[in-house]
């Protein structure tokens, strides 16, 4: 287990109240023009309750629910191990009591209770598709503060540990469990469940479309759900937190462009501030990620999506070794396919980082990672002592016949080459060294100006050649050897 899959990315259930409304309302609202909920918020409160469940003993827990067809829709973890559950309105009026429920759903965590005495529509349910970005509104009572009304967008649909959850940005906060969110046309889109501790408007909500059908005419009596019952079978392990959070919070990047990025608060988690980017990359493709940032260090981390998989990530990463405040890391990808990069500093002031896929300038590229091997008198020769890869259950020099060792190269000329035309002072290599035959072969050469930054690559492919006794070649072959 890698340090980044250390990382503490708390998913916790919010179990506080949500703000409570009355049912004093008995009709629909009228029909007619369609009215905005932003034109008037606060009268969708009037659908929203304060649940108190009392576990016994006198001890009780809040949470919210709102109104549905005469019934009234929550979480099945605001209702764990309840002897009954008190529903307040708004303005704090006990309006009934629910001693037992109508429907209990322990996946998706939905309980459905009955309203006795009330049969009003209350808020409708949303049908068809939610759309990124639409407008939505929060109801509920976030810290124990009633009749809250917050405002954002759906960020996402998502799919985690095969559940289905709506991602929102609207402020939420311990308190809100079971309230409604509602799109701008007043329907109720999706019920408040959980929140990222360490986040900022990371924010979930259950999909109306996983209730039952046919609400108004629920009658079985289910007995209320125990907090065992609605244990997961297993936890989010660290990978999977990575991988939602990098999801989540990731900007798209192309492998070859640099990157110049404003960190704020707004990206803590914690006790860090961290960024994602997500690329594409091929099979056994060259990965090269640095970063630098005006203070302090930063852990620059590169590892592949294994969302939907039930295995570690392929994993890298570097804090340090590049010149300064730089970090590198060099590989390559295991298969084609998506890969997160991830920037990790501590929390602070407000800084600017810079992040390169590939085409890492030479002056934060060479540092006390890369080892002089050989010099000529016009070249100098290095290799990036932190890249040597060994194949697994690596032994001696005789089991690498067909198994290589690669490593990084570099080579500053003194006196400027010319290829085709191009004019270059520096070449970087992903080189196979065939320990026992006495062989390399170069898998990747990018040539560079490092005055003007022009880059040239040529990825074709290169045979397997002799070490020369004596030679530069020989004096790298040697370092990553018998390393």
């Amino acid at each position: 287990m890698t340090r980044l899959l250390t990382l503490i990315f708390t998913f916790m259930m919010i179990g506080g109240c949500a703000s409570s409304g009355g049912v004093t309302e008995t009709t629909s609202p009228k029909r007619g023009a369609p009215v905005s909920v932003a034109d008037d918020p606060a009268s969708q409160l009037r659908y929203v309750f304060e649940l108190k469940a009392n576990l016994g003993e006198g001890e009780t827990t809040l949470g919210s629910g709102f109104l549905h067809k005469g019934t009234v829709i929550t979480n099945a973890h605001v209702v764990a191990d309840a002897k009954w559950v008190d529903i307040y309105d708004q303005g704090g009026e006990h309006v009934g009591t629910a001693a037992y429920a109508l429907h209990v759903d322990n996946t998706n965590d939905i309980a459905i209770l009955p309203l006795p005495g009330n049969s009003a529509e209350g808020i409708p349910l949303a049908g068809g598709n939610v759309r990124t970005g639409e407008p939505v509104w929060a109801f509920g009572s976030p810290m124990g503060f009633r009749n809250t009304v917050s405002n954002g967008i759906v960020s996402a649909v998502r799919e985690v540990e095969g559940k289905q959850l709506i991602q929102i940005t609207a402020p939420i906060s311990t308190g809100s469990s079971g309230g409604p969110v509602l799109n701008d046309a007043g329907e109720a889109i999706g019920v408040v469940v959980s929140t990222y501790q360490e986040a900022q408007n990371i924010n979930f909500a259950i999909p109306v479309t996983l209730l039952p059908a046919g609400i108004q005419d629920l009658s079985a009596q289910k007995a209320f759900p125990s907090v065992a019952d609605l244990a997961p079978d297993d936890e989010l392990s660290a990978t999977d937190l990575l991988m939602l959070m990098s999801l989540m919070h990731s900007q798209q990047a192309e492998y070859g462009e640099a990157y110049e990025m404003e960190i704020t608060s707004d990206q803590e988690f914690g006790e860090r501030r961290i960024f994602f980017l997500t690329f594409q990359a091929d099979a056994y493709q060259s990965l090269e990620v640095s970063a630098w940032v005006d203070r302090g260090d930063v852990t620059v981390g590169v590892y592949e999506s294994v969302i939907g998989e039930d295995r570690e990530p392929w994993i890298l990463e570097d804090k340090g070794s590049g010149l300064g405040n730089a970090s590198i890391v060099r590989g390559e990808a295991p298969k084609k396919g998506t890969y997160f990069a991830m920037l990790m500093m501590d929390k602070g002031l407000d800084q600017k980082a810079y992040v390169w896929l590939g085409n890492t300038p030479n002056n934060i590229a060479l540092d006390k990672r890369w080892k002089a091997v050989s010099e000529t008198d016009d070249t100098e020769f290095y290799v990036d002592s932190k890249s040597i890869q060994r194949p697994d259950q690596y032994e001696s020099l005789a089991f690498s016949e067909f198994k290589p060792v690669s490593a990084w190269t570099y080579q500053y000329h003194i006196i400027e080459q010319d290829l085709g035309g191009f004019s270059y002072n520096a070449t970087l290599g992903l080189a196979d060294f065939y320990c026992k035959s006495r062989q390399v072969q170069f898998k990747q050469v990018t040539h560079m100006n490092l005055e003007t930054g022009a880059r040239k690559e040529r990825v074709a492919y290169h045979a397997r050649t002799d070490v020369i006794p004596g030679s530069a070649g020989e004096h790298m072959w040697e370092y990553v050897c018998r390393k």
